[in-house]
């Protein structure tokens, strides 16, 4: 699996749209791309504009793919007037669930 951690941090006006534009995007990931497994949004508790993602595909083909998806575009094009900085990104393979675990999981977010 190939998975990704960003952390945004969005200007205090923009917090509300931005976090609804960012759910979208993991709503629509999780529901419409077959190779993205987990979307996980996260607020900081003492940073209420600040979130971290953390995002789980089949493969760096899967997050090619999820970054010319229509939710991935929708989020993009409004993320940088709302943003307070830069993204960070960090990039990596996981080691817990395996790839089996993370294919079986994946109906579970559909549901909820």
């Amino acid at each position: 699996m190939f998975s990704i951690f960003a952390t945004i941090n969005i200007k205090p006006e923009n917090v509300e749209e931005l976090t609804r534009t960012s759910s979208g995007d993991a709503q629509g990931s999780v529901c419409d791309e077959p190779g993205c497994f987990r979307f996980d949004i996260n607020q900081a508790p003492d940073v209420p504009g600040r979130l971290h993602l953390h995002e789980n595909f089949r493969d760096e083909a899967a997050f090619r793919a999820h970054r010319a998806a229509p939710h991935f575009l929708a989020w993009r094009e409004k993320d940088r007037s709302m943003l307070d900085g830069d993204i960070t990104r960090v990039a990596m393979s996981t080691a817990f669930p395996s790839d089996g675990g993370y294919e079986k999981q994946k109906p579970g977010p559909l549901n909820g």
